[in-house]
């Protein structure tokens, strides 16, 4: 959904309302994307893996989004030719990283705190 999405030619996309325009929507995306993908992932790790250490996931996670949100950037530069590679994206990606790990801490509150303690 994230490749479908950041490849989108750019005019195809219907420009928002000018009041939204002072909120930058499109970072709204990009940080629920990844909050989403990060969120999603580490859970689908959790059960599939319940026996691995929690701090290893997340940190899976966190640099397989790290990873993923770079590569999409770079690919709107290069590939996708209609949209436009910004650092501005990137970092709304990365919080969208973090918001859905502390999700996910919240969420795994009680595996965390035994994995931590053990």
């Amino acid at each position: 959904m994230i490749l479908i999405l950041t490849g989108i030619p750019k005019d195809t996309i219907p420009p928002p309302p000018a009041f939204i325009d002072l909120f930058q929507p499109d970072k709204i995306v990009h940080l629920l994307m990844f909050c989403i993908y990060v969120y999603l992932f580490a859970k689908g790790l959790f059960k599939g893996y319940p026996d691995k250490k929690i701090n290893m996931i997340i940190l899976a996670v966190i640099i397989s989004g790290l990873l993923y949100s770079g590569l999409t950037e770079l690919m709107q530069k290069y590939i996708f030719i209609t949209r436009k590679c910004s650092i501005y994206d990137f970092i709304a990606n990365i919080a969208g990283c973090l918001i859905g790990i502390a999700v996910i801490k919240i969420r795994f509150r009680k595996a965390v705190d035994q994995n931590e303690n053990s």
